[in-house]
């Protein structure tokens, strides 16, 4: 018999960010347009807090908000699945102008909701109603299964039992089973609807690129990079956003690493060309240096001194036009 829990799919496929601004646009008005405004939001802080999918649904109004409503600085108060760690995230206005989207569309006043989950579904509702059910007192995790139609099989059974006895937070079976088993398989089932939306979104928008929502933290990652080039201390703040152990991991995660090897390989595709072509200099694009032959040097000052009939801005980017043409690549 198949199982009710969530899974995903076995084995590993590299998904990468969204290289393409204008598909991120196309996702964005897709979830609006098919009125799909939890999964928008879901998207939006994907992008704005580069958390995973499953720490996003567990957020409650009272991460971003204090109880009066006024907003927070940051977030301080979320757990990550995944690696248990806390990370301070900064909140950007462009996180609350999302919210006020959300809310406008959904009706929701978040400030009535203060100590809700922001993305709440039925399965979350139920779990919280029964909380003081006599179920989870017994310490039973059969009784358990049995009670919420959980057909786990006696390996995840065993697993659970493993895991509780090494977990020192609770002293219960039972408060266990509620507050870790049983919150992670909705949230799990939450991550997987998101996960069905988004693919069916990337196939609608004809998304080229292999994505997944898992690239929208990827993207955070790949973004802030890419508009901070002369940051010297970009990877280092990547790495700690992420709680990575190490840069070159934090670079293979948000795609740089392929990006980078793309980059190579096309740029050594035109020096190849280049030398065919007969033009043996090595030149470079986008370099924060400029280096020039002193002979290409005096060329561009000469040609600034005797283009005394051009205006200002023409000679201007006349001058930049030969620095761009005859910089120097350094090897």
């Amino acid at each position: 018999m198949k199982s009710r829990y969530a899974t995903k799919k076995k084995g590993k496929t590299e998904v990468y960010p969204f290289w393409n601004m204008e598909d991120i646009k196309k996702m964005m008005d897709w979830f609006k347009e098919m009125r799909y405004y939890d999964e928008y939001l879901i998207f939006m802080f994907g992008l704005l807090l580069g958390r995973r999918i499953g720490d996003t649904v567990s957020m409650k109004w009272s991460d971003i908000f204090y109880e009066n409503g006024t907003q927070k600085m940051e977030i301080n108060t979320i757990e990550e699945q995944k690696t248990g760690k806390t990370t301070i995230i900064p909140i950007s206005q462009t996180v609350f102008e999302a919210v006020e989207k959300y809310c406008k569309y959904t009706g929701i006043v978040p400030v009535e909701h203060i100590n809700e989950y922001i993305f709440n579904i039925k399965a979350k509702t139920d779990s919280i109603n029964r909380k003081e059910s006599e179920v989870y007192k017994k310490n039973d995790l059969n009784i358990w299964c049995e009670y919420l139609n959980k057909d786990f099989s006696e390996k995840r059974k065993q697993a659970i039992l493993n895991d509780f006895e090494k977990q020192k937070e609770y002293d219960e079976l039972g408060e266990y089973l509620y507050n870790v088993v049983e919150f992670m398989d909705i949230v799990k089932w939450q991550v997987d609807g998101f996960r069905r939306k988004f693919d069916r979104a990337a196939k609608v928008c004809e998304i080229k690129t292999r994505v997944s929502c898992h690239s929208l933290r990827k993207t955070f990652g790949w973004i802030s990079k890419l508009i901070h080039p002369f940051d010297p201390n970009c990877m280092e703040t990547l790495q700690d956003i992420f709680n990575y152990s190490d840069v070159s991991t934090t670079m293979h995660y948000i795609g740089l690493s392929e990006q980078r090897k793309r980059v190579y390989f096309e740029d050594m595709g035109e020096v190849v060309k280049n030398i065919e072509n007969g033009d043996t200099e090595l030149r470079t694009n986008n370099s924060p240096i400029v280096s020039l032959k002193h002979e290409d040097l005096r060329q561009i000052i000469m040609y600034l001194i005797k283009a005394e009939e051009e205006s200002e801005v023409e000679k201007f980017n006349e001058a930049m036009n030969m620095i761009d043409t005859l910089k120097i690549k350094s090897v």
